[in-house]
């Protein structure tokens, strides 16, 4: 009986603000795991940015403009269309066809730098790079590059600044040099020949019927509708003339 009237007394003088101080310090723990997450999340992304750089570096051994014999500059070219590219080089859509060297070379590369989870990544950051400003190297016919050109519009545009939708890249941003020697190849079917290249197959169509005089012509043309976009800047090295 005694211990059941002081367990009543004890309850009749509880004070309830004295519980408060559990909810308080679970707050507390909560405040500080989410500010180690916050901490591990900014180490993660700062490691994954120092990733890309890295790659970025890789890519410059081939894809810069200190060497005569080169990959093509890539800078500023949209996010969507360097992913495709890697994608299709990393899955051997691309570069698994040894006559075509410098494919091969970058099918053979890209195994050394990172994995498929890095390429968005990637992507993203050359994209925004400031473009580099081309060279002309090609010659050819103004007007009758421009009458060619009116079949590539349909899905490049009529400013040649590509389509996402249709899988065409903008070809305004790129250098004369390597659209003459890549619609060579696809006229060759040296590009455009895996099965699963369907961007490929239209285009190995389409240059299959082109001398090489109107290709010259076309890619003329497409250098006067360069228009540098803001931020892009000189490039320190020559291209090498493919005429």
């Amino acid at each position: 009986m005694n211990v059941r009237l002081e367990n009543m007394a004890s309850i009749a003088t509880f004070d309830p603000m004295s519980w408060r101080v559990i909810p308080c310090g679970l707050y507390l723990v909560f405040l500080l795991f989410c500010e180690v997450l916050l901490a591990e999340e900014k180490a993660l992304d700062a490691s994954a940015e120092s990733n890309v750089e890295i790659l970025w570096r890789g890519c410059q051994l081939c894809h810069s403009t200190i060497e005569m014999q080169r990959g093509p500059m890539i800078e500023g070219l949209p996010q969507w269309y360097l992913h495709q590219q890697l994608e299709k080089f990393s899955t051997g859509i691309r570069g698994k066809l040894s006559e075509n060297k410098s494919e091969w070379l970058m099918g053979s590369a890209i195994k050394q730098f990172g994995d498929s989870e890095d390429w968005p990544r990637l992507a993203a950051y050359i994209a925004n790079l400031p473009a580099l400003k081309p060279l002309r190297t090609v010659r050819g016919n103004h007007e009758k590059g421009k009458a060619l050109y009116a079949m590539c519009a349909s899905c490049h545009g009529p400013m040649a600044k590509g389509n996402q939708v249709l899988g065409a890249p903008p070809l305004n941003v790129q250098e004369d040099w390597y659209l003459r020697e890549q619609l060579m190849k696809y006229r060759s079917s040296m590009r455009g020949y895996h099965p699963q290249d369907l961007g490929g197959a239209t285009m190995r169509a389409v240059a299959s019927s082109l001398t090489n005089e109107q290709i010259k012509n076309i890619v003329f043309y497409l250098f006067s509708l360069q228009k540098p976009p803001k931020g892009r800047v000189p490039s320190k090295g020559q291209s090498h003339s493919r005429d």
